[in-house]
């Protein structure tokens, strides 16, 4: 678990995630563009109680333009923890599934489909409006986030200059991009992060074939461990685990009000 988290940090510097602050009893992990609580947390190391810390969370994550957020792991092991956490004005804002990969699962993909990297302005151009149409509108069961900010775009964006560490896959058909995929790789770990497929071409193959793009370059680099997050008890997870995920663990993210 604690393994887990510090390789997502670890693969994702760069895109959304940006600092690290260790402290003696708690981390925080914050990103310089995006400020909203999925890329801007603190968490506790084991055996700390949050009413000691809770106050230097608070005034290192206001003094740096960030909401006071925490991320608590296995909730339901923690609830004396959440108690306090909601008694002192935070809210819950979402809850995610960590997702290892196990085994190469049969799925079949679409027909008549190509998948390609992002090279250059066409293919970047191609990835940003995928993404930006596939998280957009109300949460669903199948688009378990929503809309997303724009600041996520220009996070994404810087990372299209490092292509060795963020490996970025489209699927088109016909032509026409319709899913994409990152593969994010640092030190032997793998992590696959942005999958989204235009909400009128879901459920035809498309991001099963971007995704498994993703895995077979991980395998192809011998990498040592594949993960991933999504929404949990989402359709989402139900689709990663037909591809070969298991589920860690969870995480959900309470922010203060």
């Amino acid at each position: 678990m604690n393994d887990l988290l510090k390789w997502h940090y670890k693969v994702q510097e760069g895109m959304f995630f940006d600092h690290c602050l260790d402290y003696e009893d708690w981390t925080a992990y914050l990103s310089d563009i995006i400020t909203d609580g999925f890329w801007n947390y603190a968490i506790l190391r084991e055996n700390t109680h949050l009413t000691d810390v809770l106050p230097s969370i608070k005034r290192t994550f206001l003094s740096s333009g960030r909401t006071p957020s925490v991320y608590i792991v296995n909730e339901k092991e923690q609830m004396d923890t959440i108690e306090y956490l909601k008694h002192n004005g935070f809210v819950k804002m979402s809850e995610e599934s960590f997702m290892v990969y196990k085994s190469k699962q049969q799925r079949q993909e679409a027909k008549d489909l190509v998948i390609r990297q992002v090279r250059d302005d066409k293919t970047i151009q191609d990835f940003i409006r995928v993404f930006m149409s596939a998280y957009c509108g109300e949460r669903t069961p199948e688009q378990p986030y929503g809309e997303l900010d724009k600041t996520y775009i220009d996070a994404l964006t810087r990372s299209f200059s490092n292509s060795e560490k963020f490996i970025h896959y489209i699927c088109y058909c016909n032509n026409i991009p319709l899913s994409v995929a990152t593969l994010c790789i640092e030190e032997g770990k793998g992590g696959i992060y942005n999958v989204g497929t235009l909400s009128d071409s879901r459920s035809h193959g498309y991001g099963t074939a971007v995704t498994n793009a993703c895995i077979y370059e991980w395998s192809r680099r011998l990498g040592e461990v594949l993960f991933l997050q999504t929404e949990a008890g989402s359709t989402v997870e139900k689709w990663y685990r037909e591809l070969g995920f298991e589920t860690a663990f969870s995480g959900s993210v309470y922010c203060m009000e």
